[in-house]
């Protein structure tokens, strides 16, 4: 009974990883772009964004959540240059989480991605609907907004965000990084589950150490 138990929840998971792969937990459209390596069963990981339909799809998901998404709208056409340059990015992205959540100390090079693409991009002054006065950003002719607008949201990041704040999971196993938005700056693991599956194999390993241990007396 338990094994089917087991297997029925098998399928669930991963059917629920094909219809909803990706994690939007970093409340920063640049750590969620962080989160397209996600956690399987395992302890292994999975690429999310192999494909420019993925690119498209995830984008979509992301207006649900940001602001900066809704503006741009629909993802106009991507190509593979787009696709390439937007995982050259979560690279440089997961090694600036994991340089932060370490809290070490950031070199000049670990921004050089990040910088180059800040250049694609000018400031102006906007009129809202309203007629206020309001920040604005154009994009350079050519190039692509989303990497504009997860290079913005990094910046933002970087110079408005409490640092010691960004989190990577303590289970060893999942690679999601996340910003603890909690009154007491105490969270440690990216979601509930997830910390249960580390203290499930905190446990297993306790156990196995004392069925040693007696074994050997």
């Amino acid at each position: 009974m338990q094994r089917e138990q087991r297997v029925k929840d098998g399928k669930r998971e991963d059917h629920a990883e094909h219809i909803a792969p990706f994690v939007f937990l970093g409340e920063n459209l640049a750590l969620d772009l962080a989160n397209t390596i996600v956690p399987v069963r395992g302890g292994k990981t999975r690429d999310v964004l192999l494909t420019l339909q993925d690119i498209a799809s995830w984008w979509s998901q992301a207006q649900a959540y940001y602001r900066e998404a809704t503006r741009v709208g629909t993802l106009p056409s991507c190509n593979q240059e787009t696709l390439e340059a937007l995982k050259r990015l979560r690279t440089a992205l997961r090694h600036l989480c994991a340089v932060i959540a370490r809290q070490h100390p950031l070199k000049e090079a670990d921004l050089e991605e990040l910088n180059g693409l800040l250049q694609l991009a000018y400031p102006v002054v906007v009129l809202t609907e309203e007629g206020k006065l309001q920040p604005d950003y154009q994009i350079h002719e050519g190039e692509h907004p989303i990497l504009l607008m997860v290079a913005l949201a990094t910046f933002h990041l970087l110079t408005r965000y409490d640092l010691t704040r960004l989190r990577a999971c303590q289970n060893a196993a999942c690679p999601l990084f996340f910003y603890d938005s909690t009154k007491s700056a105490t969270k440690h693991w990216c979601s509930v589950s997830c910390k249960e599956r580390a203290r499930s194999v905190i446990r297993q390993r306790r156990g196995r150490a004392i069925e040693t241990a007696t074994k050997e007396k």
